[in-house]
């Protein structure tokens, strides 16, 4: 028994240990387990407690948040943002198409217009540049809108507390960080707050690193060309990044406005944001 059927063994025995499939963990292989144990995805959901269609969607907009923030902050580049041997191109295994294929392939019969997105997905198997990833990611977001209506429970979040940055330190890098974004891309984000060490006063000096979270404006994300142009912009934001910490391993971290109607918690959950700080928007 893996990973995966040991979770899904637990929340069949202990259905309360979680309300909704995209607050667990995405990485579990549920196609493996469920050829290893022969049920149907329906049956198999509904049996854990979940929402069959629900807990499909919720795992197509993790990956498609995946590529959104892969794309965007030039993942594709390498870590350290520098150009790396195949510069605008992802791997096959970065793209992780079979599994995006699998959940696709369950939303699909209740939203034709999800068609389309599976044919982008699918002729990405081998690997894509980053236009091509781009413009499947457009396409999945235009039409997300159209499918989270009445779906999941409510939160009422509110906008953390304004930021009031130091004049000095790691807590200056931030600050020039948020402004060269506020400047190159004023127009491209709905939220942009600060968390991690920074937000809580907290930071450890060699290894905190510097944590911001982002929701991208919807029209930024249903557009290729929008997504591309503020890559552009992201690329140059590395070198804010690493004056707090040389060891940075990831950029800024982003959410599509699209996703607040049907929120996956796993990745940055809403608890977050009471130990957050306001940089823009609200």
């Amino acid at each position: 028994m893996d990973r995966s059927d040991v979770f899904y063994h637990l929340l069949k025995r202990n259905p309360g240990m979680s309300r909704r499939i995209m607050e667990a963990s995405p990485f579990l292989n549920l196609p493996a387990h469920l050829e290893r144990t022969g049920a149907e995805y329906g049956d198999a959901m509904r049996a854990y407690g979940f929402d069959p269609e629900e807990t499909a969607l919720g795992q197509v907009q993790n990956r498609f948040r995946y590529w959104l923030e892969a794309v965007v902050n030039g993942y594709d580049y390498g870590l350290n943002g520098a150009m790396g041997d195949h510069p605008g191109r992802f791997d096959a295994a970065d793209l992780d198409c079979s599994m995006l294929e699998f959940y696709l392939e369950k939303l699909v019969p209740e939203n034709p217009a999800l068609s389309k997105v599976l044919e982008d997905v699918s002729s990405l198997r081998g690997g894509a540049g980053v236009k091509e990833v781009a413009g499947a990611a457009a396409r999945f977001y235009s039409v997300l809108p159209s499918m989270t209506g009445g779906r999941g429970r409510t939160e009422k979040v509110s906008a953390p507390p304004a930021w009031e940055p130091d004049g000095e330190g790691p807590g200056m890098h931030a600050a020039a960080l948020f402004e060269y974004l506020k400047e190159k891309a004023p127009h491209a984000f709905d939220l942009l707050v600060l968390h991690g060490s920074l937000a809580t006063r907290d930071y450890v000096e060699g290894c905190s690193d510097l944590d911001a979270f982002a929701v991208l404006k919807a029209e930024v994300c249903s557009s290729a060309e929008k997504m591309l142009e503020l890559r552009e912009v992201l690329l140059e934001s590395w070198g804010h990044f690493f004056r707090v910490d040389p060891f940075q391993h990831h950029g800024l971290m982003l959410a599509a406005a699209q996703d607040a109607q049907f929120y996956p918690q796993h990745f940055f959950p809403l608890e977050l944001l009471k130990f957050s700080k306001t940089v823009s928007g609200g």
